[in-house]
């Protein structure tokens, strides 16, 4: 038994230390948490599902992301309260109650929620940090 948890601890250990070379940058954002991890943001993050996951395994522990791809572990008000803050919806109410920090926006993707929710943060004067080629941070003023 205890060689079996020796082996799980090795698992997750070397999970945390996979090589940056195998990661996707053209699909995730490397460059965005780079430059997190380099001017010291840390809270909570509100970002788009599809990069929850990776921004947990960059950020963690400093960051909380708002939510990641495993739709079934999170509440529906999670996920409504998602799709309301994209959509500019009671966005600066739901902001404060989830203590966000920061936003890290797929821009680029063209997606309605993204161009939305990146024209809110303008609108709001939430300064704008850093923009690459697909993502931009937004930070709380």
């Amino acid at each position: 038994l205890a060689a079996v948890g020796v082996l799980i601890f090795l698992f997750v250990i070397s999970l945390n230390s996979l090589p940056h070379a195998i990661i996707n940058s053209s699909a995730l954002p490397v460059n965005a948490v780079k430059f997190i991890q380099q001017h010291h943001i840390s809270g909570r993050v509100f970002n788009f599902i599809d990069d929850g996951g990776y921004l947990e395994w960059a950020l963690w522990p400093d960051t909380r992301v708002f939510i990641d791809s495993r739709a079934d572990v999170y509440d529906k008000k999670v996920i409504w309260d998602f799709v309301n803050i994209t959509r500019g919806n009671n966005w600066e109410q739901l902001v404060k109650a989830y203590s966000i920090n920061y936003f890290l926006v797929p821009y680029a993707d063209g997606s309605r929620a993204s161009v939305s929710l990146s024209k809110i943060l303008a609108r709001e004067k939430w300064p704008v940090v850093y923009l690459d080629k697909r993502y931009a941070i937004s930070v709380h003023p």
